[in-house]
């Protein structure tokens, strides 16, 4: 029993070996690359290993085991870093995870959602009044955020600002951590967004019940 909640792992070979995964849902071999996903929670990092093919997501792993530094993202301690770096790469090692790109998410403390509304400006204004706006809600601006935005359609000639920014010392120092574990890093996802984004892929004709 403590192996199982230390190490929770799912081999899709073996399980379609046993005829528990479907042929059509299976695909074998390497047509696209492998991405590695994790998710850093406090008690538990989980590491989903997959890809997209045929507009399905395709699943080689999928685990997770207990966290060693619960305070690595708000604690910004090297020692703790040094310790969730091998944590990680040995999980990945053991369980044969062959990614070495890595999507990652981040959320609480020194994530920055913010909504709010602009004028109808033309395209090389919308920057400017997104720092303007930012500057009043963070100290120092977007100056000390890696951040991103997209724009919604809005009312009375307005548009809608759905801004995410994640603090630069925080976001560096999570990244580096991961680069240790042996995992480059392309993308920086926000919890909420990406559950959001989950739920509209494998639910594509029901997207008209999200508002």
């Amino acid at each position: 029993m403590q192996q199982v909640l230390q190490y929770h792992i799912l081999d899709y070979n073996k399980m379609r070996e046993r005829g528990h995964v479907y042929a059509p849902f299976f695909y074998k071999g390497y047509f696209m690359r492998w991405q590695c996903a994790i998710d850093v929670g406090s008690y538990y990092i989980k590491v989903v290993e997959g890809k997209k093919k045929n507009g399905r997501l395709v699943i080689r792993r999928i685990g997770y085991f207990p966290n060693p530094a619960p305070n690595l993202k708000e604690g910004l301690i090297e020692r703790e870093q040094d310790i969730f770096a091998k944590a990680l790469k040995d999980f990945l090692n053991k369980h044969k995870i062959i990614s070495k790109q890595g999507i990652l998410s981040t959320g609480g403390a020194g994530t920055v959602i913010h909504y709010f509304e602009i004028p109808d400006l033309p395209r090389e204004e919308i920057e400017s009044a997104i720092q303007l706006e930012i500057i009043q809600v963070v100290p120092g601006g977007t100056k000390n955020l890696e951040y991103d935005y997209i724009l919604l359609p809005g009312k009375d000639n307005k548009k809608t600002v759905l801004f995410v920014g994640y603090y630069k010392e925080r976001c560096e120092f999570f990244t580096s951590t991961i680069q240790m574990a042996g995992i480059k890093p392309l993308i920086m996802d926000y919890d909420g967004l990406a559950l959001l984004n989950s739920f509209r892929f494998f639910h594509k004709k029901q997207e008209d019940i999200i508002s």
